[in-house]
């Protein structure tokens, strides 16, 4: 985890090897919260991908100052724009959800919720 990168909640048996570079390729029942409360550069968070989301997620909430209209391969059926908050609650099978990755984030966003069932 760099420097600077403001706070990272885990509350995860996940070794730190698993998820070098922000990147969580597997998320397995009760894993917490994930807070990610930064003022990243883009390059930094370029590798923030969920790839896999099963049940008993939690919350994965992205508080920053990042804004809507760069949110790349966000792959879901619905984003909410134009608010402070967006929120998915989903009870998507785990292929609708297979590609939820952002790549790029910038200024004014807000937060993100994502309530995995």
């Amino acid at each position: 985890l760099t420097c600077g990168i403001g706070v990272v909640e885990l509350e995860s048996a996940f070794s730190l090897n698993k998820i070098r570079h922000l990147c969580m390729t597997e998320l397995t029942c009760g894993i917490g919260v994930v807070e990610l409360e930064s003022a990243f550069s883009l390059n930094k968070i370029r590798h923030l991908c969920m790839t896999e989301l099963t049940c008993g997620i939690g919350v994965v909430e992205l508080e920053s100052a990042f804004s809507l209209n760069k949110i790349h391969h966000l792959c879901m059926t619905e984003l909410t724009c134009g608010k402070g908050v967006v929120e998915l609650e989903s009870a998507f099978s785990l292929n609708k959800i297979h590609h939820l990755c952002m790549t790029e984030l910038t200024c004014g966003i807000g937060v993100v919720e994502l309530k995995s069932v």
